[in-house]
């Protein structure tokens, strides 16, 4: 399986993003998916310098975008590479994208906030981590069936942190990462790299990768 790496290109080797430039993002890939499932990373810059209302990127940044749609990835390429995105503080233009081979693992990290939502509140995994874990397995069954018309015969999926993760709000939504260990269904396993984890994952939440580093590994493919 395959996730796709964009790269943009900063005007004067700099751009801001403010706190809500996820949301111009999602716009921007659902132009291209549709109603397909995806998830997105966070936007991650070679520098950054972090200021009220948002951060500096500096030299370089680039997202990870992935879907359990394998066969659409390569066309939402292509048409990336033709498609500025237009954020509230300007148009950033795709400098290249990247085709990074990916295998699902039992550990891993999280590179969006993962956000678990029961009874219309937001979990707080330090709190009921059984309860967290749950309902992610709970999301990815709904996902699994939706996808392929049936439940996995193995539907086992257990979640959890290693360590104390990292906790954040934003708009409202409590969310986590951190280093992280999964067992289970492969099918599961395979199914939360390819969607994400939790909820909102088409506004940017919940990617997991088995890498931590966008500027310190071996680039891949360039289109």
């Amino acid at each position: 399986m395959f996730r796709l790496r964009l790269k943009f290109e900063l005007k004067d080797e700099v751009f801001f993003f403010d706190d809500n430039y996820k949301n111009k993002i999602s716009e921007y890939f659902c132009q291209f998916a549709g109603n397909i499932y995806y998830v997105f990373s966070d936007v991650v810059p070679m520098r950054k310098k972090a200021v009220s209302g948002g951060f500096w990127a500096i030299k370089k940044a680039a997202l990870d975008f992935c879907t359990p749609q394998q066969e659409r990835i390569v066309d939402i390429a292509m048409k990336a590479l033709k498609t500025p995105v237009q954020l509230d503080y300007g148009l950033l233009k795709i400098d290249g994208v990247e085709f990074l081979r990916m295998e699902s693992s039992a550990q891993g990290y999280v590179i969006s906030p993962i956000v678990a939502i029961s009874n219309g509140a937001c979990l707080e995994y330090e709190n009921r981590p059984e309860l967290f874990s749950g309902v992610l397995r709970e999301i990815l069954l709904d996902k699994y069936n939706n996808i392929y018309g049936r439940f996995p015969e193995d539907d086992r999926f257990v979640f959890f942190f290693k360590g104390k993760p990292s906790k954040e709000e934003n708009s409202g939504f409590l969310g986590y990462r951190g280093p992280f260990e999964i067992s289970g269904s492969p099918d599961l396993i395979r199914l939360s790299y390819l969607s994400g984890l939790g909820v909102l994952n088409e506004k940017g939440c919940g990617m997991i990768s088995p890498e931590l580093y966008f500027w310190k590994k071996k680039e891949g493919k360039k289109a």
